[in-house]
């Protein structure tokens, strides 16, 4: 029952962000669309909770795969809404609210052993966020924006994907996407050997 119920109302706090966004002029696609990397845990959650087969699957290994170290990261770096909003603005709380659910989603299914960290489960986690990494991409060259920030960086404390970035375009998307997959997979890796039951990891 809790992916469905912390679905819907996650669901329902972005729908009400989105209006928020709208109402006071911010329309363009990065200010109110929820494709970010952490924004596709509402799809995964909404998937994990109503859907069957292989989406169902390939959002668990999502969740398990990219949700705790993304979350830990948003928590340890808050880079998009405390740069935007000041520190007691509804934004804020939601996004505390938001990556503190992607951690708790992710290391209750390593717990739970809805999703074992093997090969299989990364190359789903990997087409899963390649689905996603098409569409950012597409939607990023037709209206010139940076979802999921694949086009450019913002607000990192990081000088090497600024150097990236200014080397080649392509390159640092590149560089991202392998950033998106590998260390948070290998941190999902990591809490599973800790706190996960004895199931082999390859």
């Amino acid at each position: 029952r809790m992916p469905k119920i912390f679905g819907i109302a996650i669901a329902c706090m972005e729908a009400f962000k989105i209006g928020y966004s709208f109402v006071n002029g911010y329309t363009d696609l990065n200010s109110w669309l929820p494709l970010s990397f952490c924004g596709t845990f509402i799809y995964s959650l909404l998937l994990s909770g109503f859907g069957k087969g292989f989406p169902k699957t390939m959002a668990e290994a999502f969740i398990a795969g990219a949700c705790p170290a993304a979350g830990l990261a948003y928590l340890l770096i808050p880079s998009t809404s405390f740069q935007l909003y000041p520190f007691f603005h509804f934004q804020c709380f939601y996004s505390m609210f938001f990556h503190s659910c992607m951690i708790y989603f992710g290391m209750l299914y390593l717990y739970r052993g809805i999703v074992t960290p093997n090969r299989k489960n990364f190359f789903l986690f990997a087409a899963y966020y390649g689905v996603f990494a098409v569409v950012a991409i597409a939607l990023n060259i037709v209206f010139d924006q940076n979802l999921m920030m694949l086009m450019e960086p913002f607000a990192l404390p990081f000088r090497i994907v600024y150097v990236i970035h200014d080397f080649s375009v392509p390159l640092y998307t590149f560089f991202v996407s392998l950033f998106y997959l590998f260390p948070t997979w290998g941190f999902s890796c990591l809490i599973f050997r800790v706190i996960g039951r004895e199931r082999s990891v390859s």
